[in-house]
């Protein structure tokens, strides 16, 4: 079944004059329809549609559990293939407060809206916090205008209430907050709640309601939205379930985790590295970081808003230049991912990828003539990553096309463009390894043989490293590790199968090294070899390490 539609999924709700964002393509409209829900796509979609319909059964009978709530409505769930094609749909920009955001997920009545940033694991939270949204909105406002109307008007819930508990029920164990939050409560800064706003307030309230469902138990919290529901008052829900003032509780919540990052801390080291004097402004995101192939510059990413800038940064003279800058400052949801950044092996030229006006481009900077050359990628709708090889004549990609992120690598003599993975797996962080006669990447496959038709299913939310032969163009990968309760990525290459990626094996993400080696198994008519990888620890800091790159 089909849905004509220019561009917008809006179905008649007047949208406020000059506020309507400009599309640069048409959307047809197909649907799934299951007993509680529909799920819309289009074109190049399909496989993001069968993969929540795989999925949501499971996280809506869960949290309908965690809740203690059915939901009546019938839910629609409206994927967008990329974020760009997201940001094209007026969902967001008006100031009604029935338009909320719950993580990365918008909401509007029982709609969800929700886009493929590559990563299935990042698509599975946006279904859980907006399915944890509309359950929360029902229980606290009613289902109906009338209630809504009501309640709205009596009760008003702050922030870190709504937002924290939606990112909870998102991921739980969500790493990123847990490293905010101990800097956070080591340095006294959630003791009062009421206070907090935006980031700050989420990444508080998904903190307070782990620690209620730790100490507590999980059951409780339903309990307490509806003693807040009918009370009115946030405070006095905690008073009558916990029985405890909420001042009482936060003392008890901060108690509670200065005791388990303080021992936590205790058994790290410091960080072996020299300090860089870069400016930071507490608004804005820094990422991408790209050390050149010399060491002497540094490029990174700061994003404000959606606004982003590329930076060099001479690491002799400590001075930094802006290179680039795109996008407006919006209250929106951001694509912090873009743009990726590379170094040319000769460390003359960084490169990095943008998208504009629905089109991907790979931006090339020359540090002597500080000037930038374009040329556009073609077929792949988004691209996460990019790494050059040593000779600079190949550019590996992890891209986005068709709901599932692969491995591409373009061939700079020849202007053309080879897929080495085929199938809804993702593949991430890619680099050459051996010189160029490997790619390096992170990916949660359940297999090491490379297939191009599989049938859709849940994958882990965790990755193992592999590697791909280039020179054989082998169907079976190399698997470095082997870990499917352990999440690692960013993987590097030595030479002599020597690794190193990114681990969150010691319960912080810390950086690993690998041995990938083989021993003689068995002898039959042939010899048959066993391979193994050799791990350990290369550090063991109190922080997750978010990007790092070695000269």
């Amino acid at each position: 079944m089909t849905l004509s539609t220019n561009g917008q999924f809006y179905q008649g709700i007047d949208m406020p004059f000059g506020k309507n964002r400009v599309q640069y393509k048409e959307f047809l409209w197909s649907y799934y329809r299951f007993d509680r829900y529909d799920i819309y796509f289009y074109e190049g979609g399909r496989n993001n549609a069968i993969y929540l319909s795989q999925v949501v059964k499971e996280h809506y009978d869960k949290l309908e559990g965690s809740f203690d709530f059915y939901i009546n409505d019938r839910l629609e769930f409206i994927i967008y293939n990329t974020h760009a094609d997201f940001k094209q749909s007026n969902i967001g920009i008006s100031s009604d407060e029935s338009t909320n955001i719950g993580g990365n997920t918008r909401i509007v009545g029982s709609k969800v809206f929700m886009y493929f940033d590559g990563n299935h694991h990042n698509f599975e939270k946006q279904i859980r916090s907006g399915i944890a949204q509309i359950i929360i909105n029902q229980m606290m406002y009613g289902g109906n205008w009338k209630e809504v109307l009501k309640n709205s008007t009596l009760l008003t819930v702050p922030d870190w209430y709504l937002n924290g508990m939606i990112s909870y029920m998102a991921d739980p164990d969500d790493q990123y907050v847990y490293n905010r939050s101990k800097d956070a409560i080591l340095a006294d800064k959630y003791l009062k709640f009421n206070r907090l706003t935006g980031e700050e307030a989420k990444i508080a309230g998904h903190s307070l309601w782990k620690f209620i469902a730790d100490v507590y138990g999980e059951n409780i919290i339903p309990n307490i939205l509806y003693m807040t529901r009918t009370s009115r008052n946030v405070e006095t829900g905690f008073l009558y379930v916990l029985g405890m003032s909420f001042k009482d509780v936060i003392q008890q919540y901060s108690d509670y985790y200065r005791g388990i990052f303080n021992n936590d801390t205790s058994k790290r080291l410091a960080p072996f590295a020299e300090k860089q004097d870069i400016k930071i402004k507490k608004k804005r995101v820094y990422q991408h970081f790209k050390l050149s192939p010399d060491g002497i510059h540094a490029a990174y990413v700061t994003n404000e808003l959606g606004q982003y800038r590329v930076y060099i940064h001479d690491r002799m003279s400590g001075k930094r230049k802006q290179i680039f800058k795109a996008e407006h400052k919006l209250e929106r949801v951001p694509d912090q991912s873009y743009p990726a950044l590379a170094w040319h092996p000769t460390g003359d030229f960084l490169s990095f990828v943008i998208e504009k006006k629905d089109k991907r481009w790979l931006m090339m900077y020359d540090l002597e003539n500080k000037k930038i050359t374009k040329k556009p990628i073609f077929l792949l709708e988004k691209v996460l990553d990019l790494d050059y090889s040593p000779n600079g004549q190949k550019i590996v990609f992890s891209g986005v096309k068709d709901g599932q992120s692969d491995i591409y690598v373009y061939y700079v003599i020849g202007n053309r463009q080879e897929q080495l993975t085929n199938d809804y797996y993702d593949d991430l962080n890619p680099r050459f390894a051996d010189g160029d006669k490997k790619i390096v990447f992170s990916s949660n496959r359940r297999s090491d043989t490379l297939r191009t038709r599989e049938k859709i299913k849940a994958l882990s939310q965790n990755k193992d490293i592999f590697t791909y032969d280039l020179l054989r163009h082998s169907k079976t990968l190399e698997r470095i590790t082997n870990t499917p309760y352990i999440d690692e990525n960013s993987p590097h290459g030595y030479e002599n199968g020597e690794y190193t990626y990114l681990s969150n094996e010691n319960g912080i993400i810390n950086r690993f090294w690998g041995l990938y080696d083989s021993t003689i198994s068995h002898i039959d008519t042939t010899v048959h070899y066993r391979y193994f990888t050799n791990t350990y620890a290369l550090s063991n800091v109190s922080r997750d390490i978010e990007y790092y790159d070695y000269e």
